[in-house]
């Protein structure tokens, strides 16, 4: 499907501060790889964990699940809305995986035990975003809601059942949905590297203090344009209150604040100017807001709280990385180097042998080989070889399927 939603990852990240906002944040993480009868997507798994990774850094409150089939995904989700209805703050909903749009253009997320053979299965088994829009726009009226949606993959179940990646939706103000790829568009989902190419830009983008999330959201959608010569442009739809930062306001700042009538004339500054300015900053959370406060009053009753807070964390113990598993050989498999080739597939089933980037079949497939492909044996973790074809390729195949010597 496109990867429109992508963009909707950046909402996610937002590390804003909107006047009246708390040091509450909440998200959750969706991503949805294993689909029945399809092709594992590459990169959604990874591309979910990385942007929790990257909102747990920011101060989120973050939780993440994986494959979820139609039940349990409608439930997180629910509960997820129930939670965040009356509560302040910035709350974001991210979705890595397949979507789809029905025969009115709305659009729905797909769990991974969907079997859509007809525009009523769309809405039977999907998750509507519109669904999610309209619970988030209960929330109260200075909260944020970012929604980052990456379900533009190209999808098997639309070639004939449904419409391409997702549609338009209308984000209510306060909202924000970020995309990942236009209408029409597909995102690339770079099989062989850790993340699609979207997630690789936004989590170079997302540590940067000082960017309002319009600024970030441009610079993304320009470097992710340029390295797909135009093929794939993110967008979003919504509208936010004031300016939002990912990790932390401009220096001398502190939070941002939205747009307010300013008054007659700026208030005489009294003894409780000091203890208010370090309420604004510990509910900022940034370390530009306790730098700000430091740069105003360095000998101010709360200036060894702030620099306290500016230290940065103890180093985790390092880790040692487990050895790898031993290689299993015995007389009857190949040496190394030994040459081989593709036999006994069945005409009638398959008919293809994958190649996968690991020794074992939840490693994601790199190209499918037919009967008789001449391969060069250099390893083997039983019951598994990795192979070298003869044009270079590398991966991993079952021995099941390798016969010895030459076709």
């Amino acid at each position: 499907m496109q990867r429109t939603l992508k963009a909707g990852l950046l909402l996610a990240w937002i590390g804003f501060a909107p006047a009246g906002w708390t040091a509450e944040r909440l998200a959750l993480v969706v991503g949805n790889a294993r689909y029945l009868n399809e092709r594992p997507l590459v990169n959604t798994l990874n591309d979910a964990r990385a942007v929790a990774d990257q909102l747990r850094g920011l101060g989120f409150e973050v939780t993440l699940h994986e494959d979820l089939a139609a039940i349990p995904m409608r439930r997180e989700v629910n509960r997820y809305l129930e939670e965040v209805k009356g509560r302040e703050g910035t709350v974001l909903f991210y979705y890595s995986g397949h979507g789809m749009q029905d025969r009115y253009r709305a659009s729905y997320l797909i769990p991974v035990d969907a079997k859509v053979t007809g525009q009523e299965d769309i809405v039977a088994y999907g998750v509507g975003v519109n669904d999610i829009l309209e619970k988030l726009g209960e929330r109260p009226r200075d909260a944020v809601s970012l929604v980052i949606l990456d379900a533009c993959r190209d999808n098997p179940f639309a070639t004939q059942k449904g419409g391409k990646g997702l549609g338009r939706v209308d984000a209510g103000r306060g909202t924000l949905v970020l995309y990942a790829a236009g209408p029409g568009q597909t995102a690339d989902d770079r099989p062989g590297e850790p993340n699609g190419l979207f997630t690789q830009h936004l989590l170079k983008v997302l540590p940067q203090p000082g960017l309002d999330l319009e600024d970030a959201f441009d610079r993304i959608a320009e470097a992710v344009e340029r390295a797909s010569n135009g093929y794939q442009v993110p967008y979003k739809e919504g509208d936010l209150r004031g300016k939002y930062y990912l990790a932390g306001s401009p220096p001398g700042t502190l939070a941002a604040t939205p747009p307010a009538t300013p008054p007659t004339a700026p208030p005489a500054e009294s003894p409780s100017d000091d203890q208010t300015l370090w309420q604004s900053a510990e509910r900022c959370g940034t370390a530009a807001c306790f730098q700000a406060y430091l740069k105003k009053y360095p000998a101010g009753q709360f200036a060894e709280m702030a620099r306290a807070r500016l230290q940065p964390p103890p180093s985790p113990p390092p880790v040692i990385p487990e050895a790898p598993p031993p290689v299993v050989r015995s007389p009857d498999k190949p040496a190394f180097q030994d040459m081989g080739y593709v036999c006994k597939l069945n005409p009638r089933g398959d008919n293809f042998l994958s190649l996968r980037t690991g020794p074992g079949a939840t490693y994601p497939e790199i190209l499918r080989m037919g009967e008789n492909t001449i391969l060069t044996v250099f390893e083997v973790q039983e019951p598994w070889y990795r192979v070298r074809m003869q044009d270079g390729t590398t991966g991993w195949v079952n021995r099941r399927w390798i016969c010895r010597g030459s076709p």
